[in-house]
């Protein structure tokens, strides 16, 4: 494929199509990493308490780019947020917006609210925010900076004081401290 490349645009754009195709590969790893380590982070939640229980999990859930007035997502409250689902009785809530659920806990009963819009073609925001806690405190509190493995993508940011890009071990040892 890289022959083609050359043959087509010239030597230079060739190697950056290298180079996307290595960031790419790297990326798709970063997922990878991250959702096995979301799958036992729930996991070992759920062996200690309940999901709800955990301060930390409810600050990546919960964080919200409208309360920063940026348009962002991050990517690790989405793929929580995803891998939360069958934990929770989701209920639809009718509101002017339309994109707003109810989620209950099938272990606690705490009850959260999930929004989600879009902003752009590439950036929509999702959040799970706690309404009501039926759990006991399990584990520390959240921190600032919040540390984030793959992080921030959209429009604009938050300063590094609120979230900051850390190694992969540093944000599952972050989520996984008990």
């Amino acid at each position: 494929m890289s022959n083609f490349f050359t043959k087509l645009f010239g030597k230079k754009t060739a190697l950056a199509v290298a180079a996307n195709d290595d960031r790419l590969y790297q990326r798709q790893q970063q997922v990878i990493q991250l959702r096995e380590m979301i799958g036992e982070t729930i996991t070992l939640y759920n062996s200690v308490s309940c999901v709800c229980a955990f301060p930390r999990l409810r600050q990546i859930a919960g964080i919200d780019c409208i309360d920063y007035r940026k348009a962002f997502y991050v990517t690790e409250t989405e793929y929580f947020i995803d891998a939360l689902k069958p934990f929770f009785k989701i209920e639809p809530v009718e509101s002017a917006r339309g994109n707003s659920d109810d989620w209950t806990c099938l272990k606690c009963g705490s009850t959260w609210v999930y929004q989600w819009e879009d902003f752009s073609i590439s950036v929509s925001r999702t959040v799970l925010k706690i309404k009501e806690l039926k759990a006991q405190d399990a584990g520390p509190a959240g921190e600032k900076p919040i540390p984030l493995f793959i992080g921030l993508g959209g429009h604009g940011f938050p300063d590094y004081s609120e979230m900051t890009p850390v190694a992969f071990d540093t944000f599952k040892n972050y989520m996984q401290k008990l």
